[in-house]
Formats: C-alpha cells, sequence, structure tokens
C-alpha cells in the first residue's frame, strides 16, 4: 500500500517520532510511506529518509502534490495537523482517495468539519471526548488509538547512573516549553549536585542557553533517545516522552504548557494518560510542587524501585508499537477498501512511438527485467523492438508477442521507427551503436556494476537522455554522473506468480518425500552465487530438499548430495508452478561488488509466490525484515534464517502469505512502466499514460 503522509511543520518532537515510528513499521511489512510537509527540519528529513522514506517539501502545495500524488500512486492521504487535515481532504475529495486524520492534541485551533474524511484517529480518550462534542457529526468516523513506542528499543539497561542526580527534560523548545523550563530551573536550583539535562531543539533553544546556569546541559535534537534516557534518574517531560521514560523502566514526571499533573504512578496513570500525558489534570506548574514530587523520588529509594519495575512493565501492556501499527493498518484495509483503484482516474489515450531495446541477454535466453519492461510497453501500443545481444543462434526478426518483435540487426527494424523511438540500453557497450538526435529519447538502464561497463559507461551517460537505476547503491555511485536519474527497482509480476493453492498443480520432484524444500531459481553466475553454501545447506540438513533452478554455467552437480536437485532453466510460466513446491526461497549471494549493487528480481518473484525470502545480508534487504526477509551472515545463520522462516510459517502462514503478497502488489512491473513512462512524459511534454 502507498501512503502519504501530510502534516504542516515537522520539526523534532512527539509528532515527528509518532510518524517515524509508522512509517518504520509501513516500511517493514512491504509498504510505501512517504511523508509530506511545508515545513521539515534538516535532522527530521536525514533520520526519515536513513530509513527509507522519501521526504517532500513544499511550503506552498499545489499542482506539484497533486501530480506527485497522481504519478506515485499513491492510494490512502494521512494527515496530521493542522493545515494539511484541510488540504489532505481536499485533495482526498478532487482523486477519490480515502482520507485519514490523527488528532494529537488540541493547540488553540478552530476545528475544521471532516465530510470529505473517512476515519479520524484520536490518540486519546480526550481528544475523542472533545472532537466527539465539537463535530457531532464526525461522531461516527472517530477512532481511538493511543500512541505506541518501540518497546524493544526503548528497554531498561538497569544501570545506576553516575553520581549525582541527573534529570532529563524532553520536549520541543517553543514559547510553552520556554515557561515551563524556566519553572524548572528554579526549581532545581535549590537542590545541590543536581543536572537537568534538555533534550530537544526549537525556536527558543539559543535564549534558554543563554539564561541557564551552568549545571543545565541543553543536548538539542538527539537522535539515540534510549540511550540519554537510560543515562540519568528521572525524566520530565509530556506526552510521548513520558510513554519512552516509562518503557525504559524510570521514574517520570507529567507536565505541559503551564499544567502539572506530577508523579506517574499506578494510582495516577489512569487520570494522566486521559489527557495523554499533557499536565492537565488541573494542578497549575509551580517550583514549589514540582520541587515536592522532585525531593519525595529522591528521598525515597523504595518508590524509585516500584515505579521503575512497574513503569515497564506497564509500557509493555498498554504501550505496544506493534499493537499501534496493526490498528493503523487496519484502518488504513478498511478506508481503502471500497475506494477507486489507484490510477484508474488518471489514465488516457495511448500515444504509440516505437521503443527500441538494447538488450543484455537474448528473448528466449533468460527472462528478466527487459522483457518484463518491454511486454508492458508492447501492450500499451508501442511498437517494441527487442536487440539481442547473441548467446544463442537466429537472425530473423521474430513477431514473438503482439506490438513485440525480435531482432538481431538494425537494418530489421523499420527506418522512421529507427529515427523516432524511445531507446532502452541495457549494456553500456551499446553507446557507440547508436547516433544521437533530437527525435531520440534515449534512457540508460543501469541494472548491474560490471568492472567492464568502467570502459564504456562515461560515454553512456553523455549519451543518455535519463538515467535509470535499478538499485539505491547504484543511484548513489552514479548520482553525479547525469542531470536526470530515476530509481526504478525490479518488480514483481503478479499474474504469472501467484501463491500455491490448495487446488493448484505442483511438479514432482525427484527423491521422495522431505521435510521441507530449499529452493533457488536463477543463474548460476559465479560471480555473485554462493555454491559452497548450497552444498553447506544439503549436507548439513539431509532432512530436506534442496532445489536449484537455472542454468549451471561452470558448476558441477553430478557429485552433489542426494537431497540436492539441479533442474534446468524452465520457461517463465513454468517457473511459477515450480515455485509451489517450495517452503523457502533463497538468494544465496556473495557479498562483493557486484552483488552489493543488485535487486534480484528472484526476491520480487518468491514474494509475489507467498514465499518467504532467506537472503545474505546486502543493501537490497536492509528494510526488510520477517515475515518477509530472513537475512544471514555466515552459513550457520543461513540454516538458522530457514528454519526461523520456515518455523514462522507453520505458526501462521496465512497471514505471513498476505504480507508477502502486500509488498509484491506495492512494487509491480505495471508501476514501474507507469513511473518511466511518467518521468518521459514530464521530459518530452507528451503524456505517454
Amino acid at each position: 500500500m502507498r501512503i502519504l503522509h501530510l502534516s504542516e511543520h515537522l520539526i523534532n518532537g512527539g509528532l515527528e517520532t509518532h510518524i517515524l515510528c509508522l512509517c518504520r513499521k509501513l516500511l517493514q511489512d512491504g509498504h510505501k510511506p512517504s511523508i509530506f510537509a511545508m515545513n521539515m527540519s534538516s535532522e527530521f528529513r536525514e533520520q526519515a529518509e536513513a530509513t527509507g522514506v522519501e521526504c517532500i517539501v513544499n511550503s506552498k502545495p499545489g499542482q506539484d502534490l497533486k501530480n506527485y500524488i497522481t504519478q506515485n500512486k499513491i492510494q490512502l492521504l494521512h494527515c496530521h495537523p493542522e493545515r494539511t487535515i484541510r488540504l489532505g481532504a481536499a485533495l482526498g475529495k478532487e482523486l477519490g482517495l480515502p482520507v485519514v486524520v490523527t488528532y494529537h492534541g488540541f493547540y488553540g485551533w478552530n476545528l475544521p468539519s471532516h465530510p470529505s474524511v473517512d476515519k479520524i484517529i484520536c490518540v486519546s480518550d480526550e481528544v475523542y471526548d472533545r472532537l466527539a462534542a465539537a463535530d457531532p457529526s464526525s461522531a461516527s468516523k472517530l477512532v481511538l488509538i493511543k500512541n505506541g513506542v518501540e518497546t524493544e528499543v526503548f528497554a531498561p539497561t538497569w544501570r545506576k547512573p553516575k553520581k549525582g542526580w541527573k534529570i532529563l527534560f524532553i520536549g520541543r523548545l517553543d514559547l510553552e516549553k520556554y515557561v515551563s523550563l524556566r519553572i524548572i530551573i528554579r526549581a532545581l536550583s535549590s537542590i545541590p549536585n543536581v543536572r537537568l539535562l534538555v533534550a530537544g531543539s526549537g525556536p527558543y533553544l539559543n535564549k534558554l542557553k543563554a539564561q541557564a546556569p551552568p549545571w543545565v546541559t541543553f543536548l538539542g535534537y538527539v537522535k539515540d533517545m534510549p540511550r540519554i534516557i537510560n543515562r540519568v534518574n528521572l525524566i520530565i517531560a509530556t506526552g510521548r516522552g513520558i510513554r519512552e521514560a516509562l518503557s525504559c523502566g524510570k521514574p517520570a514526571i507529567s507536565l505541559d504548557n503551564g499544567g502539572y499533573d506530577g508523579i506517574v504512578s499506578p494510582e495516577t496513570v489512569a487520570d494522566f494518560e486521559y489527557h495523554n500525558f499533557m499536565g492537565r489534570s488541573g494542578q497549575k506548574l509551580t517550583p514549589e510542587c514540582l520541587l515536592k514530587d522532585i525531593r519525595e523520588l529522591f528521598d525515597n529509594n523504595r518508590l524509585r524501585a516500584r515505579l521503575c519495575t512497574w513503569g515497564r512493565n506497564y509500557a509493555i501492556q498498554n504501550f505496544s508499537a506493534e499493537t499501534f501499527y496493526k490498528e493503523n493498518l487496519e484502518l488504513y484495509h478498511e478506508v481503502t477498501k471500497n475506494k477507486l483503484s489507484p490510477g484508474a482516474a488518471f489514465s488516457s489515450n495511448v500515444r504509440r512511438r516505437p521503443v527500441i531495446c538494447f538488450a543484455a541477454i537474448d528473448w528466449d535466453f533468460l527472462f528478466q527485467r527487459p522483457h518484463q519492461l518491454m511486454m508492458r510497453l508492447a501492450s500499451r501500443g508501442h511498437p517494441v523492438y527487442f536487440r539481442e545481444s547473441g548467446q544463442l543462434p537466429g537472425t530473423k526478426l521474430k513477431n514473438v508477442l503482439p506490438n513485440l518483435w525480435v531482432c538481431r540487426d538494425f537494418n530489421q527494424i523499420p527506418k522512421q521507427d529507427l529515427e523516432n523511438a524511445l531507446y532502452f540500453v541495457y549494456l553500456p557497450v551499446w553507446a557507440s551503436q547508436i547516433e544521437p538526435s533530437e527525435k531520440k529519447f534515449i534512457i540508460y538502464d543501469c541494472v548491474d556494476d560490471f568492472p567492464e561497463f568502467s570502459l564504456t559507461e562515461d560515454q553512456m551517460f553523455k549519451l543518455a537522455d535519463l538515467v535509470i537505476c535499478s538499485s539505491g547503491r547504484l543511484m548513489i555511485k552514479h548520482f553525479d554522473k547525469h542531470s536526470r536519474m530515476l530509481f526504478i527497482p525490479n518488480g514483481a509480476d503478479i499474474n504469472t506468480f501467484r501463491p500455491k493453492t490448495d487446488s493448484g498443480s505442483v511438479p514432482d520432484l525427484p527423491g521422495g518425500d522431505s521435510e521441507a524444500v530449499v529452493g533457488f531459481a536463477g543463474a548460476m553466475y559465479h560471480e555473485w552465487v554462493d555454491i559452497d553454501l548450497i552444498y553447506h545447506i544439503a549436507r548439513s540438513r539431509p532432512q530436506w530438499k534442496v532445489v536449484v533452478i537455472g542454468h549451471t554455467y561452470t558448476w558441477d552437480f553430478t557429485e552433489a548430495p542426494p537431497n540436492l536437485i539441479h533442474i534446468e532453466r524452465q520457461p517463465v510460466e513454468k517457473l511459477a508452478k515450480y515455485l509451489h513446491a517450495f517452503d523457502v526461497g533463497l538468494i544465496p549471494f556473495l557479498n562483493n561488488q557486484i552483488s552489493q549493487y543488485s535487486d534480484p528480481i528472484k526476491l520480487y518473484e518468491y514474494m509475489a509466490s507467498g514465499l518467504p525470502v532467506v537472503s545474505s545480508s546486502l543493501p537490497f534487504v536492509r528494510n526488510l525484515r520477517p515475515p518477509l526477509i530472513y537475512s544471514y551472515n555466515n552459513k550457520e545463520e543461513c540454516l538458522e534464517a530457514i528454519e526461523q522462516a520456515l518455523a514462522d510459517d507453520r505458526t501462521d502462514r496465512t497471514g505471513n502469505v498476505v504480507k508477502r503478497l502486500e509488498f509484491a502488489n506495492c512494487n509491480t512491473w505495471d508501476d514501474r512502466v507507469e513511473a518511466i513512462m511518467a518521468e518521459v512524459s514530464r521530459m518530452t511534454w507528451t503524456d505517454y499514460s
């Protein structure tokens, strides 16, 4: 699923952590979240993009944002306060997209009505009650989903901080927090040997620094908050900061915006949590009330120990990020269920410009990326000429599919098509055979990083109008070499590769019954396939069948263990059926230059087939987690990963398959063609949709 989060400001604070936590979980499950804001701090953007989330910043959103939504086939808009609620509702109504809104609190806004919003998430009971009273017509749309904390990340170290008391204040340093911090500093000034650490940034940071005594340390924006929390004795915070403190097993005092709750304890937590630990229990924040509670915690070791243990247990039971994520995802599915399928409103007539593909392989040799893209361009009405590189004998022009011809020679292509074509080039050595002209549009589809490419790649970059990269590492490597770059990973052929069904036939495998079938489908290139690992798996687990499907090149399986089965390469339709015999899909790549820059098509084929994937720990699996990907760093970890994948599917195969199919459906070859042709349309001022 493709979700766009919209927010007016994303600086540093609880709202930002909320969105990042949700996006991380979505990414791990194979979804495609992105974030739009009118204003975004560099720290937040760096953290989001390092996670793998695309960020868009535009202070005056208009047609550009609408274009982004349509071109990226966004399926749901998730809006966060304040102006973006109105913006998202208007866009959702115009484009026929579902809209979800999250209210994180109240900050003196004039609440909008919500006729064009599908669901309204409230992070606390107080928000729910106030919204229901303020907008009764939308009461049926309200859903209570409390904020979650990644309790496995915010976990206690149970180490006693070094000598002296350290207190941590967490919050965005705006005017309200400025006033609160001045009161906190006044209260603490009467306590000897105390240090106050301030985690957060904002417009009042420099003013506070200038006024603060030397025992106050300003940490600014903190990336590793769990480590900082575990270094102190007490947390003073609001909202999410309280949840993070309890999760780390630390005593906490809740306050905000001139209001004061007090010590968070089993006796007070229900009242404080009602308003999301926002300091609205009715008491005013004063140095006296704060000092009284701090001294009680300082002087009562038994109370501190009780609060630490209770807080950690309470957080695990009530603040689970997994529960928070699942409730959001269920809501996403509910609101998208009956909406218009993405992209349906934006189709238009096909313009039939010829396409010439300079492929790296022959049409009948291996079925890979150029085949998938060219088939789909042909189905859209483009006359496509697939120029083979010559692995197999053949010289004649062949019509292999409607609108798609395979050839070996330029003379076999009509001259008028040669002069006005879109050129897709897969080997840089082809650059010397293409004569540039204004009528041609040349795309270099960079999918590998073979050492020999360096001899001709510079010429290819100069010739190309657009450079496409199939992996993030390739994009980074070549980013400075061309002014127009596009990241287009490989995709899933969801029409051919589908999960096994009870009624579907499965090809018989040699060797009788086995406990499990671990399979690899792909070319056995010695440059990147770890054949020693494949043998190790077969010898270490004789109760498994280890199946290899594909051309072996130099590998010889004549002396393989009896449970290691080799099957020659298969037509793509038959390969899809063989995958139904697999229990686990293997990507046994060596860790080298070639594999570091790769994006294996088999990853997407396995996912579309509903298989768990066990892969060497390479960049293309970095943002994926079980039950999608199980990664390893050595042979023994590989065996453990396979066993874990098998165990997880025994526990909940149906649920796991659904998650893998969601990943595949978010990464289809049709989506890739749409993205490429959208960019070509922008560059040539021609509609190729």
